[in-house]
This record gives structure tokens, sequence and C-alpha cells, in this order.
């Protein structure tokens, strides 16, 4: 063969083995999470659930705590989550973070003082890209 014929030969195996390789290192499937959210009264550390409840005063701080966990293999993606708290049905707040979800449990936590939602019967929602995956109701009380 003449050196533009082997040029070609090796360009196309070197094409082939990128193109395999590629195919190799893309996720076949996304990983799959069951999403349970927990208000509490105590801790703002992902993962410490401390005075877990669905009735809060007006002057403290409730604690939307999510956890996220895998029913399969976890392929790490980053995703925008946001937590949406809600009096009534009227949007009182809503925090947004961009997290790359690597490790199966994930734990989130956001919280927010009573006083921002006002006294009533509430709840926090937790959506992603994907949609609502979690809510919790609760009530906040004046005293």
């Amino acid at each position: 063969m003449n050196q533009r014929a082997h040029l070609l030969m090796l360009l196309g195996i070197v094409m082939t083995t990128l193109a395999c390789f590629g195919c190799a290192s893309q996720p076949t499937s996304r990983t799959n999470w069951r999403t349970t959210l927990v208000t509490a009264t105590g801790s703002n550390v992902p993962g410490n659930i401390q005075g877990a409840g669905t009735r809060f005063t007006f002057n403290g701080k409730i604690h939307a705590h999510a956890t996220l966990v895998a029913d399969g293999p976890v392929i790490p993606s980053t995703s925008t989550y946001t937590m949406k708290w809600f009096n009534g049905t009227k949007l009182a707040h809503e925090r947004s973070a961009e997290y790359t979800v690597g490790t199966s449990p994930y734990y989130l936590v956001h919280a927010i003082l009573g006083s921002v939602l006002g006294a009533g019967p509430c709840h926090v929602e937790l959506h992603s890209a994907n949609g609502l995956l979690a809510t919790r109701e609760f009530l906040v009380v004046e005293r």
C-alpha cells in the first residue's frame, strides 16, 4: 500500500475506536430516585433531621429535609432543585440551587421562618427539571 492508503486506514481505525469509546462511556439510562420530604424544627445539616413534625410556630424556623434514594445504580447528574413554600395556595417563598447528585442517599435541606409563611395551613414542594418530586403539608400557628 502507498502512504496515503496507510494514513486513511489509520484514520479509520482511530475514528472507529473513538466512536466505540464514546458509546461505551455514555450512560445507558438515568437513575430512578424515590424522594421523601420531612419538615422539622432543628438542624440545617443535610440528613440530620431534628424535631420532625407538622406543627410549627410563627416565630420559629421550619426546615424541609429531602432525601433522595436511588432504586438502582447511581449515574451522577447535575440538576436544579427548587423548594417552593406555600401558605394555602399562595406561593410565599422559592429557592433554587444546582446540585450534582452522585450518591444514594442524597440529602437536600432548606429553612424558612414561619413569619415568612404566615399562620395557617402550609406546604412545601420539591421540584426538579423532571417536575414535582415531593410535597409535605404542615401547619403554622402564632404560638
